[in-house]
């Protein structure tokens, strides 16, 4: 496994019934890149039920998740590995 720095931006999302974006950034592991999206996806759709609207069959069919930047790193402390965090924005502001 080898350990990604990931950042992901979505939008199209309803989000206590008002359009909403967010922004996504964290520390996984995973053997390649796209597994490295699919894991911080799955970690953040775990506190972010909304964040399901993006997958195939969702209930939201503008939802879109796009990659920002994904980096490798060499390593990191065990306790920031598998850790996301997700900040929303509605019309401009942070949510």
């Amino acid at each position: 496994m080898k350990i990604w720095q990931v950042q992901l931006w979505g939008a199209g999302f309803v989000r206590e019934g008002v359009d909403a974006s967010f922004e996504l950034s964290g520390i996984v592991s995973a053997a390649t890149v796209d597994e490295a999206v699919t894991a911080a996806v799955a970690l953040a759709s775990n506190e972010h039920p909304e964040i399901d609207q993006a997958q195939p069959g969702g209930s939201g069919p503008r939802a879109v998740i796009n990659a920002e930047e994904i980096q490798e790193f060499a390593s990191a402390p065990a306790s920031s590995i598998n850790v996301v965090e997700v900040f929303w924005s509605t019309n401009g502001e942070a949510a």
